[in-house]
């Protein structure tokens, strides 16, 4: 919204680009949803705003059963379609995670999006020993397909 005052022929004119009360977008475009991970993994995505720079964005992980959010990236450089962070499994206990992006704008309003994953410390351990994936990793990450899907429908 632009503000003008005219004092004794001196124009004043104010344009505060907050007050439009623009959206930063926030877009994780991989790793894709229920991917199974045991190697580090390149977060990909979107952080920006159209209208205004961004204050800053952050990734995060949590376990999916719930818990406190762990920051694994952070970065205040606005991001097109590029590397956002990368995320390490590394010790987590093997489960299905959420990895979420918060991008907030210069205006403080912030936006997010979320993940889900699967890491697997069992591949994880038998790679580092030199094994391969077992049809029992495809049972595991089968059943844990489903229990997202149907916990997202």
């Amino acid at each position: 919204v632009e503000r003008a005052w005219a004092i004794d022929n001196f124009h004043v004119s104010i344009n505060d680009p907050c007050s439009a009360g623009s959206t930063p977008v926030a877009s994780i475009t991989a790793p894709d949803p229920l991917t199974c991970l045991c190697d580090p993994i390149l977060v990909f995505g979107s952080a920006f705003d159209n209208e205004v720079e961004i204050a800053n964005y952050t990734l995060e992980h949590r376990p999916f059963s719930g818990g406190s959010w762990t920051t694994f990236h952070t970065g205040s450089t606005p991001v097109l379609s590029s590397v956002l962070g990368v995320f390490e499994p590394g010790t987590l206990p093997q489960e299905d995670y959420l990895i979420r992006l918060t991008v907030t704008n210069v205006c403080g309003i912030s936006n997010t999006d979320i993940v889900a994953v699967w890491i697997d410390q069992h591949r994880l351990r038998r790679k580092l020993a030199g094994q391969g994936f077992l049809e029992q990793d495809m049972a595991e990450f089968v059943a844990f397909r489903r229990s997202l899907q149907t916990f997202f429908l």
